[in-house]
């Protein structure tokens, strides 16, 4: 699954969020790998950190990618081709498509 797709899965995510965790880590692979320290740059509330590491150590990639294929639903994130130009330029684009 993309990963623009599984951030998706985490409620409190927004287009300011995601964009604040590519900037601040420089990929969504290390956001999936961060510690406490290395979100600490991004100025979040501490509930909102905390929220993410629940969240983050809950979510089961895989389960979520058999259900998505079990029902012939793809995932478009953001950076894939595929993703629709004219979503792109709204002021809080989804980060993926489902």
């Amino acid at each position: 699954m993309e990963k623009e797709g599984l951030l998706s899965y985490w409620p409190h995510i927004s287009w300011k969020k995601y964009q604040n965790l590519l900037c601040s880590l420089g990929s969504l692979e290390k956001v999936f790998r961060a510690t406490r320290k290395d979100l600490g740059t991004l100025k979040w509330k501490p509930e909102t950190v905390q929220d993410f590491f629940s969240w983050r150590s809950s979510v089961n990639e895989n389960e979520l990618e058999e259900n998505l294929q079990k029902q012939n639903i793809r995932c478009i994130g953001y950076n894939n081709p595929e993703y629709p130009e004219i979503l792109k330029h709204l002021p809080d684009p989804p980060i993926a498509l489902f």
